[in-house]
């Protein structure tokens, strides 16, 4: 800054720089993008999954048009898939998590 300028025009940019960083950091360290990300395509691949289950489509539709799995069956399979993706998210999340510890270890 000049010298001569407004003190308080000083106080205001190393404060805007200050928020600035900060939320650089923020934004670096929990790594919300990444995170909204795997939580919509898990979300998505329930959506998916749920809509095949209730109209018999795909894996949910039975061996043949003459015997359509049961409600039971469908259900039970949609409900082993649900389990599976949501132990691949928590792996996910993990993952990240495991990452942040990781440049912050390198960083100190």
């Amino acid at each position: 800054m000049n010298p001569g300028a407004n003190e308080v025009l000083g106080i205001v940019t190393s404060a805007l720089s200050a928020l600035v960083g900060v939320s650089a950091g923020i934004t670096g360290y929990f790594k919300f993008r990444e995170r909204g990300y795997n939580l919509q395509s898990t979300a998505d691949d329930i959506e998916k999954h749920y809509n095949a289950s209730q109209f018999m489509l795909d894996e949910y539709a039975g061996p043949d048009a003459a015997h359509p799995l049961s409600e039971a069956e469908r259900l039970r399979k949609f409900a082993r898939f649900v389990e599976r993706l949501k132990e691949e998210q928590r792996k996910r999340e993990l993952q990240l998590e495991q990452q942040s510890s990781a440049g912050e270890e390198r960083s100190a």
